[in-house]
């Protein structure tokens, strides 16, 4: 809202100093300026706002700047003498806005000659429409030399302003394309290092294994013949278990420092537009369901304007929920993942229509160790995914609940984030 109206403000600003750079062609009275240029860049490029409103806030601006502009320098005996004589240009930019809106030019930038063939459409019309209120009434037949004079003033602003419009879009499309590929190249390095701390942590594994065997080994011994075991060759196994220990704890902290150091090096592929981060959840997690070989329909829906998010910290929380939801669904479902810009915080929604929470674990849904979901081995999960969650939010100064849906079937997890604690603060 707030970049709308400032986008707003530029324009009637913008529009009318542009108008002041004229030139009369034709050696007539027929001027040609640069604010219709500019008002069709800005409808090119501002998507989001009506154009009628673009259309009707340029059209007043350029009238009263222009009729105030005459008492400035005596040109009209008052306001209502140089209103007169300027308020045509005010049907011109509103005619203008209106033939944009109804040619739907701005769903066919994929079409560029298009674009131009419908701008000087646009332009003529917005053109004749002025010439009929500017003509006195006696005097209101329009010549062919003037509509041939509006054509091809038309055809000269509007190839011009889709030219350098078409140059904008190519840079913001390398700009994008670079980021991308920027972001590629971080991810591809961060899953390498992944992959070697993940080798060092199979192998810490496997010694740990070997301990808890060596461990139970000396312990079956002492156990059955106590009064057979030899003291020293008993402190000699202790010592020898206690240096394997030394040994995965230093490699466990070779492995954390590793791991810090993946998580908390920051570059500015760190951080990625709201959009590009829910794709990225919805894609992960229906190839998740399609594992579990089951049909689920994940759906993404963002409201307002978000900057760019922590890319881990967002996948981290909302995989987890999604996930989750994943899993809670049988075999046939539907999931939805919302982002709602509210003010200074921002709402992510996960809502399912699995069986829902009951209500005598609502409780302790968040407490470690707790989980519904077991192996096919019957082996329970760690239940720690949910506790991770919960303490990132709080520690993140955000808040965390879970409602059942009125419908009677699933649930929904909310997440309210501080925006200033995951979004890109550069």
């Amino acid at each position: 809202m707030k970049h709308g109206i400032a986008a707003l403000v530029l324009l009637a600003i913008a529009v009318p100093l542009a108008g002041e750079f004229k030139f009369f062609p034709f050696r007539n009275e027929y001027r040609v300026s640069l604010a219709p240029p500019v008002l069709f860049f800005f409808l090119l490029w501002m998507r989001r706002i009506p154009p009628i409103v673009s259309g009707l806030t340029a059209g007043v601006s350029v009238a009263l700047f222009r009729s105030v502009l005459d008492l400035a320098y005596g040109d009209a005996a008052g306001f209502g003498a140089a209103f007169g004589q300027h308020y045509p240009a005010f049907f011109y930019y509103v005619a203008y806005a209106m033939l944009f809106q109804l040619t739907g030019i701005n769903r066919l930038h994929h079409r560029p000659l298009l674009v131009g063939l419908l701008g000087i459409v646009v332009e003529l019309g917005a053109g004749v429409t002025e010439l009929v209120f500017r003509v006195p009434g006696a005097e209101r037949t329009l010549s062919v030399s003037s509509v041939n004079e509006v054509l091809l003033i038309a055809v000269f602003r509007s190839f011009f302003v889709l030219g350098f419009f078409n140059l904008l879009k190519l840079r913001e499309v390398q700009l994008t394309e670079r980021q991308r590929r920027m972001q590629v190249e971080h991810m591809m390095m961060l899953t390498s290092n992944l992959y070697v701390e993940a080798v060092q942590l199979q192998k810490t594994m496997a010694n740990a294994e070997a301990i808890t065997r060596d461990c139970y080994i000396l312990y079956q011994e002492y156990k059955e013949r106590p009064e057979a075991c030899d003291s020293d060759k008993m402190a000699a196994a202790v010592l020898k278990l206690a240096g394997q220990i030394h040994e995965i704890k230093k490699d466990n902290q070779r492995i954390y420092a590793g791991l810090s150091h993946i998580i908390s090096g920051e570059s500015v592929t760190d951080y990625m537009n709201a959009k590009e981060i829910g794709e990225l959840i919805v894609k992960a997690n229906r190839k998740y369901a399609g594992m579990l070989d089951k049909r689920i329909d994940i759906r993404l829906h963002i409201e307002g304007d978000h900057p760019p998010y922590h890319i881990y910290t967002v996948l981290s929380l909302l995989n987890n929920l999604v996930a989750n939801a994943v899993e809670a669904i049988a075999d046939i479902g539907e999931i939805s993942i919302a982002m709602e810009r509210k003010d200074d915080f921002v709402e992510f929604r996960v809502t399912d229509n699995g069986p829902g929470v009951a209500a005598s674990r609502m409780k302790v849904i968040f407490q470690p160790g707790f989980t519904t979901k077991f192996d096919s081995f019957g082996k329970p999960s760690t239940g720690i995914g949910l506790p991770y969650v919960k303490q990132t939010v709080e520690s993140l100064n955000g808040t965390i609940r879970i409602r059942n849906r009125e419908a009677g079937t699933g649930c929904t997890f909310e997440l309210l984030l501080p925006v200033e604690q995951i979004a890109d603060k550069g």
